[in-house]
């Protein structure tokens, strides 16, 4: 099957802008599997090491000009790792989330599924940071916590998961009745 790529997407004509800095209730609208990524770390005999990256995508209530909603993204290696005193990054966002995992996905027997973070409120610390050489300024989650009781909970607005998209596609792929020869 063909891949279509074009040249004057709009998605990147308006310069970034990123969360304000501060406290959020906040809402899990995506999860994305970024699939293989080179790590900064090295293998043990020193070559180069791959990981298996996913992010998190969670929208906020504050406004950009455009009157969407701000959304954050955070990076993980797809881990949930517990040992030795030390946690993966995604298992430490979890715990703190207050996501409780079974005892068989404790001891790693059993997978979590982590669309089942999809709707799911919290509270975000967002943070801002500087790239070395000052330029730009990037949103981080500083921390997450669980949704005090009381507190309205975000539910998504206005976003669209990334997912495979067929809006570039010809019509005839698109066409649930079209036959993918093999």
């Amino acid at each position: 099957m063909p891949i279509y790529s074009r040249a004057g997407d709009t998605q990147f004509d308006t310069p970034f802008v990123p969360c304000p800095a501060g406290v959020y209730s906040a809402v899990c609208v995506d999860v994305v599997d970024d699939g293989m990524k080179m790590s900064t770390f090295k293998n043990k005999d020193g070559s180069d090491k791959m990981v298996h990256k996913i992010s998190l995508v969670w929208q906020v209530p504050k406004l950009m000009d455009s009157g969407k909603r701000y959304s954050i993204r955070q990076w993980f290696t797809n881990s949930l790792f517990s040992g030795q005193g030390k946690k993966s990054n995604l298992r430490a966002c979890l715990d703190s989330w207050g996501i409780q995992l079974s005892a068989e996905q404790n001891l790693g027997i059993e997978e979590f599924d982590l669309e089942d973070l999809l709707g799911m409120p919290c509270l975000l610390n967002v943070i801002h940071a500087k790239s070395q050489d000052g330029s730009k300024t990037y949103a981080n989650v500083g921390s997450i916590m669980p949704l005090p009781d009381g507190m309205v909970r975000l539910e998504p607005e206005s976003y669209v998961r990334k997912t495979a998209s067929t809006e570039a596609l010809p019509s005839h792929i698109t066409d649930p009745d079209f036959d993918v020869p093999f």
